[in-house]
C-alpha cells in the first residue's frame, strides 16, 4: 500500500515549531559545551585524576547555570529543557 499525504504548507505550521526550528541550533550548541565538560569530568574521575575532575565539574555546573543567560531562548519547549538542565545541576551541589 502506498499512502501519500498532501504536503504541509509552511503557513500552517504552529509558531512554536517555527521558533524551535530557529533556536534549536543555538540552544544545542550552548547545552553541548557543558555536557562535554561533564562527560570529561566523569572520564577523569574514572582515571583517578581528581583535581581535573573537580575543576571540570565546577566548570560544567557553572556553564549549565549560565546557559539560560548566555543563549536566551524564546521558544517555550526549548527554554523548559534548558532551565531544567540548569536546575538539575544546581540541585546536586
Amino acid at each position: 500500500m502506498n499512502i501519500t499525504y498532501p504536503p504541509i504548507s509552511l503557513a500552517d505550521i504552529p509558531t512554536v515549531y517555527n521558533q524551535l526550528g530557529h533556536e534549536l541550533v543555538r540552544a544545542t550548541a550552548f547545552l553541548l559545551i557543558p555536557t562535554e565538560l561533564l562527560y570529561f569530568s566523569i572520564y577523569f574521575h574514572t582515571k583517578g585524576l581528581y583535581r581535573v575532575y573537580e575543576f571540570l565539574t565546577f566548570l560544567s555546573i557553572g556553564t549549565f547555570w549560565l546557559s539560560p543567560w548566555v543563549a536566551p531562548i524564546s521558544c517555550g519547549p526549548a527554554r523548559c529543557l534548558q532551565n531544567f538542565a540548569s536546575t538539575i545541576q544546581l540541585m546536586h551541589l
